[in-house]
């Protein structure tokens, strides 16, 4: 840090805080009135290095004195920065390949290496949900012939390659439908980062947001990483330098995975990771549907179905890593390009994985289309959350899978029969 900048110390960020409130000033009006960017007042609260002169005037206004609260501290040297970045990623790397770097889901009969079977995602920067759209205008759109995304308009906007939208957001709540691809691009982005293909430079840390909602201790964010990495050796203090040095790449994963008794904790210790310890990497991921709430500083993206060519990357890396017969994938994408209907399904890499299986099973699709949904009907309803041990808070808590069917269907047959698409 240059002697022309000062900044807060941590103590001295909760001093000033303090300060803040004891006058009834927001930060809006903090900045009025000492006649300072938004940006310069958001640095100074967030222990950023801002020029000298501004932080005797933000001090002064605060009634602060600049030498309690100023980080006077020696600036580390930058080789031993990125020695100990280089040692935690030494002693992370064997724990996060263990953790990400496998994934078996539904009826596979062994695991599969995430990244043997990854295939690129692509980011919608627009999220589609929060489109204003009257029915009449979807209707117009919508083509009986036509069931992309299933049953919804062709996305006309731009995608974005998922890596690119990371690289360029440093906060990102990555929403999704079920079974989009949320948790498998976390995995990858951990697996890749501690492989030192992508952000060599961070240590990933990748965390289960339903293990850290514990029903018997309510223990702060950092707290819970810290005991999660002790594992590994790695100390309290090492963490939060990393944290203080902005080289944590933060992969929270299944924010609608929480039961809504402890969405407040949960939500409040985002929040104030993601706040006080700004210049890292914070990657989120929910359910499109699943949370109205809106993170400050966040940038919302949502993953897109996979198109034609991710449909057939993602099928010719399967049946390659499963060891088939080098034509599996083509038989594979010929079935599929004669019925519409099933193709319609592969677009969700969750279903399509469904597919795989059913078709490395038997050697093609079922005969009954109606088979076919209703075995991903019962993916969806029973067997997802079930593998992932997941437990949702809900008004149908207690309706069993059968009665949710009994419902879905009735409500299917009442709007197909009104033409009530929407």
């Amino acid at each position: 840090m240059s002697k022309r900048s000062l900044r807060l110390s941590r103590e001295g960020s909760k001093t000033a805080e303090a300060a803040l409130g004891l006058k009834g000033w927001t930060k809006e009006k903090l900045e009025i009135e000492v006649q300072l960017s938004s940006s310069t007042i958001y640095n100074f609260f967030s222990s950023k290095p801002i020029e000298k002169e501004n932080f005797i005037k933000i001090c002064t206004i605060l009634e602060l004195n600049q030498k309690d609260v100023a980080d006077l501290s020696e600036p580390q040297n930058p080789e031993s920065i990125e020695q100990l970045v280089v040692d935690i990623r030494q002693r992370c790397q064997s724990s996060i390949i263990q953790k990400c770097g496998i994934m078996r889901i539904l009826d596979m009969q062994y695991p599969i290496e995430v990244n043997h079977i990854y295939t690129t995602v692509n980011i919608l920067e627009k999220i589609t949900n929060k489109q204003r759209k009257s029915i009449d205008e979807l209707t117009k759109e919508f083509s009986l012939n036509y069931f992309e995304r299933l049953g919804l308009p062709k996305v006309a906007q731009e995608r974005v390659p998922g890596l690119e939208a990371v690289t360029k957001y440093d906060k990102l709540m990555v929403l999704g439908k079920p079974g989009a691809g949320k948790t498998t691009f976390l995995r990858y982005l951990a697996t890749q980062c501690i492989s030192g293909n992508i952000f060599n430079n961070y240590v990933p840390i990748f965390i289960y947001l339903k293990d850290f909602a514990n029903p018997d201790v309510k223990i702060s964010l950092l707290d819970y990483i810290s005991k999660e990495l002790s594992n590994n050796h790695i100390d309290n203090n090492q963490i939060v330098r990393l944290f203080e040095l902005g080289r944590i790449l933060l992969l929270l994963d299944g924010l609608d995975e929480v039961r809504q008794e402890y969405d407040r904790h949960v939500l409040k210790e985002i929040r104030d990771i993601s706040q006080r310890f700004p210049n890292n990497k914070f990657i989120l991921t929910c359910r499109i549907a699943a949370k109205e709430y809106t993170f400050e500083h966040f940038t919302d993206v949502e993953v897109t179905d996979f198109d034609q060519e991710q449909i057939q990357t993602f099928v010719s890396k399967w049946f390659s890593y499963k060891n088939n017969s080098s034509n599996s994938d083509q038989q594979f994408m010929e079935h599929l390009q004669k019925n519409q209907s099933i193709k319609e399904l592969a677009n969700n890499p969750l279903l399509l994985t469904l597919l795989c299986i059913e078709f490395e099973d038997a050697g093609d699709f079922p005969n009954s289309r109606a088979e076919l949904y209703k075995r991903a009907t019962h993916t969806l309803l029973r067997k997802w959350d079930a593998t992932r041990i997941i437990e949702r808070d809900s008004a149908y808590k207690h309706l069993s899978v059968p009665r949710k069917e009994d419902l879905l269907s009735y409500l299917a047959l009442i709007t197909f029969e009104k033409g009530e698409y929407f």
